[in-house]
């Protein structure tokens, strides 16, 4: 796993933020927990598809991103596929 930290340069209403990107999530193609204050879903990439979590707080955001993780998840959310935005998702996620 490779995590990015991105600090805000200002102030930085993380509630608001994450509040937001829920209220417009996708059904079955990402999962916010407003608890945890994170936002996760597969994204596709260079080297296949990457399952990114953004942690949020006050002072910006924690970026994770786990290859591995992106198979096992793409076969779970699978059954919303129909759902998904076509550019979240690559074949390669379902095989």
């Amino acid at each position: 796993m490779t995590t990015i930290r991105l600090d805000a340069s200002g102030p930085f209403h993380h509630d608001a933020a994450l509040a937001i990107l829920a209220a417009h999530a996708v059904p079955g193609a990402e999962n916010t927990d407003r608890e945890a204050s994170t936002r996760t879903r597969v994204l596709p990439s260079t080297g296949g598809p990457t399952v990114v979590t953004i942690t949020f707080d006050a002072g910006g955001v924690c970026v994770d991103l786990d290859a591995k993780e992106a198979g096992r998840r793409a076969s779970a959310w699978a059954p919303y596929r129909s759902y998904a935005l076509p550019q979240l998702w690559t074949e390669a996620a379902y095989h």
